[in-house]
């Protein structure tokens, strides 16, 4: 599958009145792999990874979302505000979905990123 899974992710949360040719999903489906039908086949993001690029795909994944992780944990340690303490723990909400399914990062993480923006267009310089 390739790059479609990682451009799938990307383009998730663009509506489709912004961008029409938004795909509706991957070309092919864990279900149609399998040759199963009747019901749904889900996999976490390790399984889409090796979807994506076979062994190589599910440990570099991991070791970005470890990566991800460790800088999100030092930036929230770094800050000692209520607001801190919000963004934290919406980027762990974030962090928990994902690992259920990559696909949902970049839709979880739009709360965060509205709330830093509202921040940094709100506050006094």
């Amino acid at each position: 599958m390739g790059i479609e899974v990682i451009t799938w992710s990307l383009v998730r949360p663009i509506p489709r009145a912004l961008l029409p040719s938004k795909p509706e999903g991957l070309s092919v489906s864990i279900e149609e792999i399998m040759g199963v039908e009747g019901y749904t086949v889900a996999a976490t993001y390790v399984g889409e990874s090796y979807m994506m690029a076979g062994w190589f795909g599910a440990i570099g994944m991991s070791l970005f979302f470890g990566a991800l992780a460790a800088w999100w944990n030092r930036m929230a340690m770094s800050q000692q505000s209520d607001y801190a303490l919000v963004v934290y723990a919406l980027g762990f909400f974030a962090a928990g979905i994902t690992m259920r399914s990559m696909f949902w990062l970049t839709t979880a993480i739009l709360p965060v990123i509205a709330l830093i923006v509202f921040r940094n267009l709100t506050s006094k310089r």
